[in-house]
């Protein structure tokens, strides 16, 4: 028998594995990672997501993590599995989409070394927006199949994961209206098609509200979106940080012109698009555009930008192979080049989800729940609040961390006394009032804590009750006292 030989893309594609596995086993977000990361955990302990504990999304992110435990184990390394799977996914259908909407392979290439560069390289972990990306990329890829064949199972199917992504990310669920306008535009529309999509919608909507109903969290789901997506980021925008910090007028400008490219980029590819009549083409930069304008919400920062980004390709392969001059190709290839380079320097070399020490220096292999690249004085800390959690409290009792650091749940094998992991979810004197509620009635052992001086009322109750019994980097650890006559 010969020597089976692999085509271009095949060695391409196994390239990208081996990227996509370099880059998401590397570096452990405390905060954001392990607000999923712990809610799944809840999750296959039997707690109901929205009923017996708050959560700021919609479900599906940690169903899909929680799914990841089932089959390989509960640490961070198999949710970093579940997201090369994903991340592999996404890669390939951008791809794809590429190939069919240019007829030219190097906008393949061009678009998913541009995605690589700013999406699963810069977030790796477990997080809504990631899991949005490549359920996004199928609905533009049966899209751009719809337009070839014209198969009416495609709008139901498109319908059913718009419904999709909006359970990953409620903002992202705007995916819709492109959908909608991809059917409007293609030639020889099919009107009855368009109804298809709104019933794949509708039952989407349906199984999801079934599910609510069955698990009694329908009342709770409303309470905690309205909460969190309208009240606190859209009425009242509580939550948000700035896009650019302050720093010399060039920097700012270059970083602006790299924030926004997914806008400009988005408007001139619509604008060719029409100016050529390829509107069937329209639904594609309009994907990119309108996820600019709802994905940097509820926080408007670096970290909301870079997954946006990441799509760039798409707009950019539509604006060159639909105006082919030379200038445009030049153009076109070395802002590519530009925006890879400076994309996976970024990732590498800078702050690791912006806060965090950078993924190139996370090389130290860290066991315990982890079993993932980091760095070192985080695995010796993690390993000092293992001994003394193990002192003063056994396996699944609850610890109460007070600060957004719920991966420490996760790792130490404990769990939280109440139903915010998130503390701003509520306003101070509803969340510290549970609080104290919780440690009184759920007997909590021992508290993490940032300070010797809080000022708050769970600062003051802990240390009437509590003594201090270590510090350990940024926390102070704090074990109840023998009989402490507590005061309802």
């Amino acid at each position: 028998m010969g020597r089976m030989k692999l085509s271009v893309p095949s060695y391409f594609f196994l390239l990208v594995f081996f990227l996509l596995i370099f880059f998401h086993m590397r570096g452990v977000i405390i905060h954001d990672e392990g607000y999923i990361l712990n809610s799944a955990e809840k999750v296959l302990s039997g707690l109901t997501i929205y009923k017996d504990f708050h959560f700021s999304y919609t479900p599906g992110s940690v169903y899909a993590v929680a799914l990841s435990f089932i089959f390989f184990g509960h640490t961070v390394f198999a949710s970093r599995i579940l997201m090369v799977l994903i991340s592999l996914l996404g890669a390939f259908l951008i791809f794809k989409i590429a190939i069919k909407i240019t007829k030219r392979e190097i906008y393949g290439y061009v678009s998913t070394i541009i995605f690589l560069a700013w999406g699963p390289t810069h977030i790796n972990f477990a997080w809504p927006v990631m899991f949005v990306l490549p359920t996004t990329l199928l609905i533009l890829y049966l899209l751009v199949t719809y337009h070839e064949s014209k198969k009416p199972w495609i709008p139901f199917v498109v319908g059913l994961l718009c419904v999709v992504v909006f359970l990953f990310k409620q903002n992202f669920g705007i995916i819709i209206l492109p959908a909608i306008v991809a059917l409007i535009t293609a030639k020889k529309i099919k009107s009855a098609h368009i109804l298809y999509a709104l019933y794949g919608l509708l039952w989407g909507v349906i199984l999801f509200s079934i599910y609510l109903l069955l698990t009694n969290s329908l009342s709770s789901f409303l309470s905690d979106f309205y909460e969190f997506t309208i009240r606190k980021v859209l009425i009242n925008s509580e939550i948000t940080t700035p896009l650019i910090y302050k720093d010399t007028f060039i920097k700012t400008l270059a970083r602006l012109a790299l924030y926004f490219s997914p806008f400009y980029l988005s408007i001139i590819a619509i604008g060719i698009s029409i100016y050529r009549k390829r509107y069937h083409l329209i639904y594609i930069p309009l994907t990119v555009l309108l996820f600019l304008i709802v994905g940097i919400r509820p926080t408007t920062d670096y970290v909301h930008i870079v997954p946006i980004i990441s799509l760039i390709g798409l707009p950019l392969i539509i604006i060159t192979n639909q105006f082919p001059t030379t200038l445009t190709k030049l153009s076109a290839y070395s802002f590519a080049v530009l925006i890879i380079l400076l994309g996976f320097h970024s990732s590498l070399f800078r702050g690791y989800y912006r806060w965090d020490i950078p993924l190139g220096n996370n090389n130290y292999f860290a066991k315990n729940r982890l079993d993932v690249f980091t760095n070192s004085q985080f695995s010796q800390e993690l390993e000092l609040m293992r001994i003394t959690a193990d002192k003063y409290s056994k396996k699944n009792d609850y610890i109460f961390v007070n600060t957004y650091a719920p991966l420490l749940y996760f790792v130490l094998e404990r769990k939280s006394p109440t139903k915010y992991d998130f503390p701003g979810f509520a306003p101070s004197e509803v969340y510290e009032k549970s609080v104290i509620y919780a440690l009184i009635t759920k007997d909590v052992k021992l508290i993490f804590i940032l300070s010797e001086n809080d000022t708050s009322a769970i600062g003051k109750f802990t240390y009437k009750y509590y003594k201090k019994v270590r510090q350990i980097g940024n926390y102070y650890l704090y074990s109840k006292l023998d009989n402490p006559h507590i005061e309802r």
